[in-house]
Protein backbone atom coordinates (compact mmCIF):
# COMPACT_ATOMS: atom_id res chain seq x y z
CA UNK A 1 0.00 0.00 0.00
CA UNK A 2 1.15 3.55 -0.74
CA UNK A 3 0.32 6.05 1.98
CA UNK A 4 0.53 9.76 1.26
CA UNK A 5 -1.65 11.48 3.88
CA UNK A 6 0.33 12.04 7.09
CA UNK A 7 -2.71 10.95 9.15
CA UNK A 8 -2.85 7.61 7.32
CA UNK A 9 0.88 7.08 7.89
CA UNK A 10 0.47 7.86 11.58
CA UNK A 11 -2.47 5.45 11.88
CA UNK A 12 -0.80 2.46 10.25
CA UNK A 13 2.85 3.01 11.12
CA UNK A 14 2.95 5.33 14.11
CA UNK A 15 4.96 7.90 12.15
CA UNK A 16 4.30 10.52 9.50
CA UNK A 17 6.67 11.93 6.88
CA UNK A 18 5.14 15.34 6.25
CA UNK A 19 4.06 14.77 2.67
CA UNK A 20 6.40 11.99 1.51
CA UNK A 21 5.05 8.70 0.26
CA UNK A 22 5.38 5.62 2.42
CA UNK A 23 5.25 2.15 0.87
CA UNK A 24 3.80 -0.41 3.28
CA UNK A 25 4.12 -4.04 2.14
CA UNK A 26 2.53 -7.35 3.14
CA UNK A 27 5.41 -8.01 5.56
CA UNK A 28 4.57 -4.73 7.32
CA UNK A 29 7.87 -3.20 6.24
CA UNK A 30 7.78 0.55 5.64
CA UNK A 31 9.82 2.51 3.10
CA UNK A 32 9.76 6.27 2.58
CA UNK A 33 9.85 7.54 -0.99
CA UNK A 34 11.37 10.92 -1.82
CA UNK A 35 12.08 11.46 -5.47
CA UNK A 36 13.82 8.23 -6.54
CA UNK A 37 15.29 7.55 -3.11
CA UNK A 38 13.89 4.66 -1.06
CA UNK A 39 14.68 4.41 2.64
CA UNK A 40 13.71 1.78 5.18
CA UNK A 41 12.36 2.83 8.56
CA UNK A 42 13.91 -0.30 10.05
CA UNK A 43 17.47 0.18 8.79
CA UNK A 44 17.62 3.90 8.12
CA UNK A 45 19.71 3.55 4.96
CA UNK A 46 18.97 3.23 1.26
CA UNK A 47 18.11 -0.34 0.35
CA UNK A 48 16.49 -0.01 -3.08
CA UNK A 49 17.82 2.01 -5.99
CA UNK A 50 14.51 3.07 -7.54
CA UNK A 51 10.75 3.15 -7.03
CA UNK A 52 10.40 0.90 -10.08
CA UNK A 53 12.47 -1.77 -8.33
CA UNK A 54 10.34 -1.50 -5.19
CA UNK A 55 7.01 -2.14 -6.93
CA UNK A 56 8.28 -4.43 -9.71
CA UNK A 57 6.18 -7.58 -10.06
CA UNK A 58 3.37 -6.42 -7.77
CA UNK A 59 -0.03 -7.08 -9.40
CA UNK A 60 -1.74 -4.25 -7.54
CA UNK A 61 -1.14 -1.49 -5.01
CA UNK A 62 -3.73 0.10 -2.74
CA UNK A 63 -3.79 3.85 -2.19
CA UNK A 64 -5.97 6.91 -1.90
CA UNK A 65 -6.08 7.24 -5.68
CA UNK A 66 -6.91 10.98 -5.85
CA UNK A 67 -3.76 11.72 -3.82
CA UNK A 68 -1.61 9.75 -6.22
CA UNK A 69 -3.18 11.17 -9.35
CA UNK A 70 -2.18 14.66 -8.30
CA UNK A 71 1.43 13.52 -8.23
CA UNK A 72 3.62 11.94 -10.89
CA UNK A 73 3.55 8.39 -9.56
CA UNK A 74 0.89 7.08 -11.95
CA UNK A 75 3.64 6.78 -14.60
CA UNK A 76 5.09 3.93 -12.53
CA UNK A 77 1.94 1.84 -12.72
CA UNK A 78 2.29 0.40 -16.23
CA UNK A 79 2.39 -3.18 -14.93
CA UNK A 80 0.70 -2.63 -11.58
CA UNK A 81 -3.00 -2.03 -11.01
CA UNK A 82 -3.75 0.90 -8.74
CA UNK A 83 -6.69 0.15 -6.42
CA UNK A 84 -8.49 2.93 -4.57
CA UNK A 85 -8.47 1.96 -0.89
CA UNK A 86 -9.91 5.27 0.36
CA UNK A 87 -13.13 3.74 1.69
CA UNK A 88 -11.33 0.85 3.38
CA UNK A 89 -8.84 3.20 5.03
CA UNK A 90 -11.61 5.50 6.24
CA UNK A 91 -13.64 2.57 7.59
CA UNK A 92 -10.68 1.26 9.59
CA UNK A 93 -9.77 4.68 10.95
CA UNK A 94 -13.37 5.42 11.98
CA UNK A 95 -13.41 2.75 14.69
CA UNK A 96 -11.12 4.01 17.42
CA UNK A 97 -9.01 1.65 19.53
CA UNK A 98 -8.76 2.00 23.29
CA UNK A 99 -5.48 3.91 23.03
CA UNK A 100 -6.86 6.22 20.37
CA UNK A 101 -9.90 6.96 22.48
CA UNK A 102 -7.71 7.76 25.50
CA UNK A 103 -5.87 10.36 23.44
CA UNK A 104 -9.10 11.86 22.08
CA UNK A 105 -10.60 12.02 25.58
CA UNK A 106 -7.50 13.81 26.84
CA UNK A 107 -7.67 16.30 23.97
CA UNK A 108 -11.36 16.85 24.73
CA UNK A 109 -10.67 17.37 28.43
CA UNK A 110 -8.02 20.00 27.74
CA UNK A 111 -10.27 21.74 25.21
CA UNK A 112 -13.24 21.68 27.61
CA UNK A 113 -11.17 23.19 30.41
CA UNK A 114 -9.99 26.03 28.18
CA UNK A 115 -13.53 26.66 26.92
CA UNK A 116 -14.60 26.94 30.55
CA UNK A 117 -12.19 29.86 30.96
CA UNK A 118 -13.71 32.01 28.20
CA UNK A 119 -16.04 33.94 30.52
CA UNK A 120 -13.06 34.88 32.70
CA UNK A 121 -11.37 36.56 29.73
CA UNK A 122 -14.39 37.94 27.86
CA UNK A 123 -14.73 41.63 28.69
CA UNK A 124 -16.02 44.59 26.64
CA UNK A 125 -13.20 45.95 24.50
CA UNK A 126 -11.01 42.84 24.35
CA UNK A 127 -9.69 42.10 20.87
CA UNK A 128 -10.67 38.86 19.16
CA UNK A 129 -6.97 38.21 18.60
CA UNK A 130 -6.17 38.78 22.28
CA UNK A 131 -8.88 36.33 23.37
CA UNK A 132 -7.47 33.77 20.96
CA UNK A 133 -3.94 34.30 22.29
CA UNK A 134 -5.04 33.77 25.89
CA UNK A 135 -6.96 30.59 25.10
CA UNK A 136 -4.08 29.13 23.09
CA UNK A 137 -1.59 29.94 25.84
CA UNK A 138 -3.76 28.20 28.42
CA UNK A 139 -4.26 25.01 26.41
CA UNK A 140 -0.71 24.65 25.12
CA UNK A 141 0.56 24.00 28.65
CA UNK A 142 -0.99 20.50 28.65
CA UNK A 143 -1.68 19.73 24.99
CA UNK A 144 0.53 18.86 22.04
CA UNK A 145 -0.60 21.79 19.93
CA UNK A 146 -3.77 23.18 18.43
CA UNK A 147 -5.93 21.01 16.17
CA UNK A 148 -6.73 23.88 13.77
CA UNK A 149 -6.74 27.66 13.48
CA UNK A 150 -9.13 28.88 16.17
CA UNK A 151 -12.23 30.86 15.21
CA UNK A 152 -13.08 33.82 17.44
CA UNK A 153 -15.88 35.66 15.62
CA UNK A 154 -17.83 38.50 17.23
CA UNK A 155 -20.62 40.77 16.05
CA UNK A 156 -20.80 40.98 12.28
CA UNK A 157 -17.87 38.57 11.95
CA UNK A 158 -20.02 35.83 13.49
CA UNK A 159 -22.35 36.00 10.48
CA UNK A 160 -19.64 34.18 8.49
CA UNK A 161 -19.32 30.40 8.86
CA UNK A 162 -15.51 30.41 8.71
CA UNK A 163 -14.66 33.88 9.91
CA UNK A 164 -11.08 35.10 9.80
CA UNK A 165 -9.57 36.34 13.02
CA UNK A 166 -9.47 40.13 13.20
CA UNK A 167 -8.29 42.84 15.54
CA UNK A 168 -11.91 43.66 16.31
CA UNK A 169 -12.93 44.78 19.78
CA UNK A 170 -15.74 42.70 21.26
CA UNK A 171 -18.77 44.66 22.44
CA UNK A 172 -21.19 43.85 25.25
CA UNK A 173 -24.12 42.95 22.98
CA UNK A 174 -22.08 40.97 20.41
CA UNK A 175 -22.65 37.31 19.81
CA UNK A 176 -19.19 35.72 20.07
CA UNK A 177 -18.50 32.33 18.47
CA UNK A 178 -15.52 30.54 20.03
CA UNK A 179 -14.42 27.46 18.04
CA UNK A 180 -11.31 25.84 19.53
CA UNK A 181 -9.57 22.47 19.70
CA UNK A 182 -6.31 21.03 21.00
CA UNK A 183 -4.37 17.87 20.15
CA UNK A 184 -2.99 15.16 22.38
CA UNK A 185 -0.56 12.64 20.86
CA UNK A 186 -1.75 13.85 17.44
CA UNK A 187 -5.46 13.21 18.20
CA UNK A 188 -7.84 16.14 17.89
CA UNK A 189 -10.72 17.75 19.73
CA UNK A 190 -13.14 20.29 18.24
CA UNK A 191 -15.53 22.35 20.35
CA UNK A 192 -17.66 25.47 19.87
CA UNK A 193 -19.65 27.70 22.19
CA UNK A 194 -21.40 31.02 21.64
CA UNK A 195 -21.13 33.78 24.21
CA UNK A 196 -22.69 37.20 24.78
CA UNK A 197 -21.98 39.57 27.66
CA UNK A 198 -25.41 41.25 27.53
CA UNK A 199 -27.74 39.11 25.40
CA UNK A 200 -31.12 40.44 24.34
CA UNK A 201 -34.38 38.48 24.05
CA UNK A 202 -33.88 37.55 20.39
CA UNK A 203 -30.35 36.30 21.06
CA UNK A 204 -31.61 34.19 23.97
CA UNK A 205 -34.39 32.79 21.79
CA UNK A 206 -32.18 31.83 18.86
CA UNK A 207 -29.51 30.39 21.14
CA UNK A 208 -32.11 28.20 22.88
CA UNK A 209 -33.20 26.98 19.44
CA UNK A 210 -29.68 25.81 18.61
CA UNK A 211 -29.37 24.07 21.96
CA UNK A 212 -32.59 22.23 21.10
CA UNK A 213 -31.19 21.33 17.69
CA UNK A 214 -28.11 19.79 19.29
CA UNK A 215 -30.26 17.85 21.77
CA UNK A 216 -32.23 16.42 18.83
CA UNK A 217 -28.96 15.43 17.15
CA UNK A 218 -27.74 13.72 20.33
CA UNK A 219 -30.99 11.78 20.75
CA UNK A 220 -30.98 10.70 17.10
CA UNK A 221 -27.33 9.60 17.03
CA UNK A 222 -27.43 5.95 18.06
CA UNK A 223 -25.40 2.88 17.18
CA UNK A 224 -25.99 1.77 13.59
CA UNK A 225 -27.96 4.91 12.67
CA UNK A 226 -26.86 6.71 9.53
CA UNK A 227 -25.09 10.02 10.11
CA UNK A 228 -27.11 11.51 7.27
CA UNK A 229 -30.31 10.72 9.20
CA UNK A 230 -28.99 12.71 12.17
CA UNK A 231 -28.29 15.58 9.79
CA UNK A 232 -31.81 15.33 8.30
CA UNK A 233 -33.49 15.45 11.73
CA UNK A 234 -31.64 18.63 12.65
CA UNK A 235 -32.32 20.27 9.28
CA UNK A 236 -36.04 19.43 9.55
CA UNK A 237 -36.21 20.94 13.04
CA UNK A 238 -34.54 24.14 11.85
CA UNK A 239 -36.81 24.24 8.81
CA UNK A 240 -39.90 24.07 11.04
CA UNK A 241 -38.50 27.07 12.89
CA UNK A 242 -37.77 28.92 9.62
CA UNK A 243 -33.98 29.13 10.03
CA UNK A 244 -32.66 26.11 8.10
CA UNK A 245 -31.45 28.37 5.27
CA UNK A 246 -29.00 29.93 7.75
CA UNK A 247 -27.19 26.64 8.43
CA UNK A 248 -25.25 26.09 5.18
CA UNK A 249 -23.20 23.17 6.48
CA UNK A 250 -23.63 19.61 7.74
CA UNK A 251 -24.39 18.81 11.36
CA UNK A 252 -21.00 17.28 12.15
CA UNK A 253 -17.99 15.23 11.09
CA UNK A 254 -15.63 12.57 12.35
CA UNK A 255 -12.62 13.43 14.51
CA UNK A 256 -9.39 11.60 15.23
CA UNK A 257 -5.94 12.12 13.75
CA UNK A 258 -7.62 14.77 11.60
CA UNK A 259 -10.05 17.33 12.91
CA UNK A 260 -12.28 16.63 9.90
CA UNK A 261 -12.34 12.98 8.88
CA UNK A 262 -14.83 10.21 8.14
CA UNK A 263 -17.66 9.75 8.86
CA UNK A 264 -19.44 12.65 7.17
CA UNK A 265 -23.23 13.08 7.00
CA UNK A 266 -23.25 12.63 3.23
CA UNK A 267 -21.87 9.09 3.61
CA UNK A 268 -24.34 6.21 3.39
CA UNK A 269 -22.71 4.13 6.13
CA UNK A 270 -23.92 3.58 9.68
CA UNK A 271 -22.30 4.96 12.82
CA UNK A 272 -20.56 1.91 14.32
CA UNK A 273 -19.50 1.62 17.94
CA UNK A 274 -16.16 3.31 18.57
CA UNK A 275 -16.68 6.11 16.05
CA UNK A 276 -15.78 9.61 17.29
CA UNK A 277 -17.61 12.57 15.79
CA UNK A 278 -18.93 16.07 16.39
CA UNK A 279 -22.48 17.43 16.50
CA UNK A 280 -22.49 21.15 15.71
CA UNK A 281 -25.76 22.78 14.67
CA UNK A 282 -25.63 26.51 14.10
CA UNK A 283 -27.08 29.47 12.26
CA UNK A 284 -25.46 32.52 10.68
CA UNK A 285 -28.00 35.26 9.98
CA UNK A 286 -27.10 38.49 8.13
CA UNK A 287 -27.78 41.48 10.33
CA UNK A 288 -28.17 39.32 13.44
CA UNK A 289 -25.01 37.28 13.90
CA UNK A 290 -24.04 33.67 14.35
CA UNK A 291 -24.69 30.96 16.93
CA UNK A 292 -23.02 27.55 16.93
CA UNK A 293 -22.75 24.84 19.57
CA UNK A 294 -20.39 21.92 19.02
CA UNK A 295 -19.38 18.93 21.12
CA UNK A 296 -17.44 15.72 20.53
CA UNK A 297 -18.90 12.25 21.01
CA UNK A 298 -18.00 8.57 20.86
CA UNK A 299 -20.60 6.10 19.64
CA UNK A 300 -21.57 3.35 22.02
CA UNK A 301 -25.20 2.13 22.20
CA UNK A 302 -25.87 5.85 21.89
CA UNK A 303 -23.74 8.96 21.55
CA UNK A 304 -21.57 9.53 24.63
CA UNK A 305 -20.39 13.11 25.07
CA UNK A 306 -16.65 13.72 25.44
CA UNK A 307 -16.48 17.53 25.68
CA UNK A 308 -18.17 19.41 28.48
CA UNK A 309 -18.60 23.11 29.17
CA UNK A 310 -21.69 25.24 29.89
CA UNK A 311 -23.78 25.91 26.78
CA UNK A 312 -26.29 28.45 28.12
CA UNK A 313 -26.02 32.17 27.56
CA UNK A 314 -25.55 34.02 30.83
CA UNK A 315 -28.00 36.92 31.34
Amino acid sequence: MLLHKPADQKYYLGISTDGLFVFFDEKKRAFSIEGNSINSYETGFEIVTSIEELIKGLPRIGARVPCLETRDYTRLMNETKLVDFSDQIDEQRMKKSGDELKNIKRACKITSNVMGEVNDHLKPGILESELERRLKTSGLEESHGTAFDFIIASGKNSEMVHAKLKDRRIRAHDLVIVDIGFKYNDYCADMTRTFCLKPNHQQFEKHALIMQAQEIAIRTAKKNVKFKDVNSEVKQFLQKNHVSQFMPYRVGHGIGLEVHEAPFPENEGLLPSGTCFTLEPGIHIPGFGGIRIEDDFVMRAKAKQLTDAPRELKP
